[in-house]
């Protein structure tokens, strides 16, 4: 869990990574939060940071993330469509892309519940909060 999760919230770190290499009148940071809440505003103080033109954009969830029905259903999906994957590749060269690409997305969406994931257990997200007010 740490590599994968923990460690990429150490933004500290990662910012001293990134400041090696560019200035820090560079660099605009936004707390998730605030994109969430307020997404047209964080867009049009980017812009605005960034001298372009503002734009009305589209809070509309496109790919929304769902629970998988099968996890090992969902790993063999996820090989298959690897790039490296020979048996994608043949199929990619017979079948015309459109079909190729509306059968992929067929058979993904067959394994997908309705069902957002849960929220966070409390117990967990406490621990987080206590593991992260050091870093804050």
């Amino acid at each position: 869990m740490y590599r994968h999760f923990i460690k990429h919230g150490l933004y500290a770190a990662q910012l001293e990574t990134i400041l090696k290499y560019f200035p820090s009148n560079q660099l605009k940071i936004y707390l998730f939060e605030d994109l969430k809440a307020n997404p047209q505003q964080v867009c049009n103080d980017i812009l605005k940071w960034l001298d372009l033109a503002s734009v009305k954009i589209s809070t509309k969830v496109h790919n929304p993330t769902v629970q998988p029905r099968s996890q090992k259903l969902g790993a063999y999906l996820n090989q298959l469509r690897s790039n490296q994957n020979p048996f994608k590749k043949l199929v990619k060269s017979i079948l015309p892309h459109s079909f190729y690409s509306s059968l992929g997305n067929r058979v993904l969406n067959l394994n997908k519940w309705k069902e957002r994931f849960p929220a966070i257990e409390n117990e967990t997200k406490e621990l987080l909060l206590q593991y992260f007010e050091k870093y804050n």
